[in-house]
């Protein structure tokens, strides 16, 4: 995902060791994501020491949110959604996305000069009022997930506010 880097398709056998056991966790879990597998080669790195593995999916719903597996600097397995991204704790959040559990929230108009963006269990609805009423939040907050199920916007006025949160946790095991 670096600047420059050549990407080619996915040859497991010219994968360095960090990216091939990634590969080998990612598929054995989620197989049909190896037909969109391919690997990289920043300018920097070494093809002797092995390519690096990258995944890109478009969520189903809207191609403009986007999920990413990837192997940053050769050593450090990275997932990204939408906007948020972490190194490590794949298995922790992979699942989590992937079932609508987990989703990307944006605060759409803090004070500070990015928007606020997080990973917010919606299983945990204290936790995304959290986010709305921290200090720098503007009180509006956009949910998407994976599916597109719990896809919305939600606004700190609303009365029904709480109810709503407590209704997308319980949503959650019909989805499952």
């Amino acid at each position: 995902m670096g600047r420059g880097s050549r990407i080619v398709p996915l040859d497991r056998e010219r994968l360095n060791a960090i990216s091939a056991e990634l590969a080998e966790w990612l598929f054995r879990d989620y197989p049909w994501m190896e037909e969109h597998a391919r690997m990289e080669l920043p300018p920097q790195a070494d093809e002797s020491q092995g390519w690096w593995l990258l995944v890109e999916l478009r969520a189903p719903h809207n191609p403009e949110l986007e999920l990413v597996v990837w192997v940053e600097c050769g050593d450090e397995p990275s997932l990204g959604f939408g906007a948020w991204h972490t190194h490590g704790d794949l298995q922790e959040y992979l699942p989590g996305i992937l079932e609508g559990r987990l989703v990307e929230g944006v605060d759409l108009q803090g004070d500070l000069p990015q928007p606020g963006v997080a990973l917010v269990d919606l299983a945990r609805p204290d936790d995304l009022l959290d986010e709305l009423t921290m200090k720098s939040a503007s009180g509006r907050y956009r949910i998407r997930s994976w599916s597109g199920t719990m896809d919305c916007v939600l606004e700190l006025i609303d009365p029904s506010l709480e109810e709503r949160l407590r209704a997308m946790a319980r949503g959650l095991g019909a989805q499952s």
